[in-house]
């Protein structure tokens, strides 16, 4: 992750830090400013708001863009904008992305913190409780009920 080799750490609030985080679909409070920071610290949902990095509750000093979102790529409802994912469930809904992060450096995922118990094991076709090795892993659900992790139909997986 390139913000990883120009911070040095990888990009979690600062309440979560050295905690493996997880990140629900569709957790507006949670994905916000993940979005804002990985942007450059432009709110990709209203692209003109002035966002103040030393205040930012997942630090981006330098303002670097990681990521470049159209609006179309969000989910507004939440008045913030949640990244969808492309593939809609079988309803034709948009989805969107869970991801975890390796943030207390022990190269595990899904061993303990907030991601204990819900990543999917992609590799068997279990409903949850993998273990991986990597620093983030981001993963959707096509799922009649994509909000519940555990409930897999169609997963579409990075590390």
């Amino acid at each position: 992750m390139a913000y990883d080799t120009e911070y040095g750490r990888l990009p979690v609030a600062k309440a979560y830090e050295g905690k493996d985080t997880y990140y629900p679909a569709n957790n507006a409070a949670m994905w916000a400013p993940m979005m804002i920071a990985l942007c450059g610290n432009i709110d990709p949902a209203d692209p003109d708001k002035k966002v103040d990095p030393s205040i930012a509750t997942i630090p981006n000093e330098r303002k670097i863009v990681f990521l470049n979102l159209k609006k179309s790529d969000l989910d507004l409802s939440s008045g913030v904008g949640v990244v969808k994912q492309p593939f809609p469930d079988r309803n034709g809904k948009a989805q969107f992305f869970f991801m975890a992060i390796d943030s207390n450096g022990d190269g595990i995922l899904g061993d303990k913190d907030q991601p204990a118990g819900k990543l999917p094991d992609f590799s068997s076709g279990a409903l949850s409780g993998a273990k991986i090795t990597a620093d983030v892993a981001v993963w959707s659900n096509c799922a009649e009920d994509p909000s519940d992790p555990k409930k897999m139909n169609f997963w579409v997986h990075t590390y």
